[in-house]
C-alpha cells in the first residue's frame, strides 16, 4: 500500500504553520537490491499496520532503502504551492538514547505525485507508483558498518509562501532502530581467520 539535512535532536515544534498543514505521513524500508515489497510505516498517518515509532526496522546487509509520502495542504493560497517537501534523518550508534552524537544525516527530496482539488501527496516512488524513484539506500549512501543503529526522522512541506510545517510525532521525531550485519563471506573469512588462530596457537 502507497500512501534539511539538520541535527534531529533540536525539536520540530508544530505541523502547521500559518494555516498551511500535513498529515497522513508515511515511511518504508526495503532490503531488496532495489526498492521492491517496501514494508509501510504510519508517522502521522495509520493505514498502516505499524508504526514507525519504536519500530524495530530489521536486519540489512547490502541495502536499506528508505522513503516514504506525506499529504500537504498549502493553506488558503490554494494547490500547487508546496516549493518542496522531504524526509530528514539522523543516524546514531546503538540503541542508548542519552548518545545524542549523530553519526550521519540526511535530507531525502520527495518528488510531487499527486493532487487532491488543494492538497498535495508528496513522496519518494516504490514499487513502481511513481514515475521515479528518489528512496535511499542508507547503508550505501553513509557506507554504513555491521552494528546496532537507532534512526531519528521527521518529515516537512515548504510552501512557496507560507513557510514550512512538519510531520515530526508532536514535536519528538520518530524514532526506530535497525541493524547491519555483516556479509556471509565476510562471516566466513572472519570464522576462517579465527580457526587458523586458534590452530597455531594449540601448536605452541
Amino acid at each position: 500500500m502507497k500512501f534539511l539535512s539538520l541535527p534531529l535532536f533540536v525539536l520540530i515544534s508544530s505541523s502547521v504553520v500559518f494555516g498551511q498543514t500535513v498529515w497522513d505521513g508515511y515511511a518504508y524500508v526495503s532490503g531488496a537490491s532495489t526498492v521492491t515489497s517496501p514494508t509501510w510505516y504510519d508517522m502521522s498517518g495509520d493505514f498502516q499496520a505499524q508504526d514507525l515509532q519504536n519500530a524495530n526496522l530489521g536486519s540489512f546487509t547490502n541495502h536499506l532503502w528508505l522513503g516514504g509520502q506525506i499529504m500537504a495542504w498549502p493553506g488558503d493560497n490554494g494547490g500547487d504551492d508546496v516549493a518542496n517537501a522531504g524526509l530528514s534523518y539522523n543516524i546514531y550508534a546503538g540503541t542508548d538514547t542519552s548518545n545524542s552524537t549523530s553519526l550521519y544525516n540526511g535530507l531525502i527530496s520527495y518528488s510531487n505525485q499527486t493532487f487532491e482539488g488543494n492538497n498535495e501527496r508528496w513522496g519518494t516512488d516504490a514499487s513502481g507508483s511513481n514515475s521515479s524513484e528518489s528512496a535511499v539506500n542508507l547503508i550505501n549512501e553513509h557506507s554504513i558498518a555491521a552494528g546496532n543503529y537507532r534512526i531519528v526522522t521527521y518529515a516537512s512541506a515548504t510552501t512557496t509562501w507560507d513557510g514550512t510545517a512538519y510531520d515530526s510525532n508532536d514535536s519528538s521525531n520518530y524514532l526506530s532502530t535497525f541493524t547491519v550485519v555483516p556479509e556471509p563471506a565476510a562471516m566466513s573469512l572472519f570464522f576462517g581467520f579465527l580457526s587458523i588462530l586458534y590452530v597455531a596457537v594449540r601448536r605452541r
